[in-house]
């Protein structure tokens, strides 16, 4: 019985059933996970970046509004710029510096009429607003200091500042180190 019911597959259709398992098989190792992950995106979370980094300078004006951990991201927003540039062409990055490694994050940004008031800036030259939501699964463990790099009208300016972001196995923690001393 078993013999006949064999003797009715050939060669191809084995080859052809093969192909696909195999095809299915690459598809879950390689292209699954990167897949999903792209469409887990809402387009909301900061894009990780490969940019080259400014050494740190003094000429950043910057603000940090508000930091903070939700859903194991780390949403950071403020307002940047180099001083005597104006925010027309502005570019603006979130940094995680470490001892090993250094993430650098694309945030979305938007129009701060408080931050060109306080450069002295007219309203309508202004995209000086950051808002950056960092996924924690982006950060590899370990403490990094949160810069902030500035790119406009061919200048570029990196500041750090007090803020340390620990990520540890399970948990990210924020800490100021102007509080702490």
């Amino acid at each position: 019985m078993i013999k006949s019911k064999l003797s009715g597959i050939n060669c191809q259709q084995i080859l052809v059933h093969g192909l696909i398992f195999l095809l299915f098989l690459a598809y879950c190792i390689f292209f699954a996970v990167p897949l999903f992950n792209m469409l887990e995106n809402t387009g909301t979370e900061s894009r990780l970046t490969n940019i080259s980094l400014p050494a740190e300078t003094d000429d950043t004006r910057l603000a940090i509004d508000r930091i903070a951990v939700i859903d194991a991201r780390v949403e950071v927003e403020g307002w940047a710029a180099i001083a005597g540039q104006t925010g027309s062409d502005i570019q603006i990055f979130v940094v995680l510096k470490g001892n090993k490694n250094t993430f650098t994050f694309q945030p979305t940004q938007y129009s701060r009429g408080d931050a060109a008031k306080a450069l002295g800036l007219a309203l309508d030259d202004d995209n000086f607003g950051f808002l950056a939501l960092i996924p924690g699964d982006e950060i590899r463990p370990g403490i990094y200091k949160l810069g902030i790099c500035v790119k406009s009208g061919g200048a570029q300016a990196l500041q750090y500042t007090d803020w340390i972001i620990t990520k540890s196995a399970g948990t990210i923690a924020l800490s100021n180190r102007s509080s702490t001393q």
